[in-house]
């Protein structure tokens, strides 16, 4: 049981910065070729989603007003993956809209 428990807080620890759990509103920095999730009032918050989409077509980040940036990524196994694109934009210090 202890060990079910030590799996469960992992999957949560590490799904929280995971950017495939990253939803509008949320907060990521930039970490080579991925990003991370991060608090919006981190120092290291970067960018801010705006938009998310389900595929693997960063072009559709063109219709979201504000986009600097965008990110693809895939989740899932290789059997079920899924890809999705995050639409990012200059993250301001203090904003609290996304």
């Amino acid at each position: 049981m202890a060990i079910l428990g030590g799996a469960f807080v992992l999957y949560l620890f590490t799904k929280g910065s995971n950017p495939a759990y990253a939803k509008i509103g949320d907060c990521v920095q930039h970490q080579g070729s991925t990003v991370k999730v991060v608090s919006c009032t981190d120092a290291d918050a970067e960018y801010r989603v705006i938009g998310r989409f389900s595929g693997s077509l960063t072009s559709r980040c063109q219709e979201v007003t504000g986009t600097t940036m965008t990110f693809g990524g895939t989740t899932g196994s290789r059997r079920h993956r899924s890809h999705y694109v995050l639409c990012l934009t200059r993250n301001r210090p203090g904003s609290t809209a996304p």
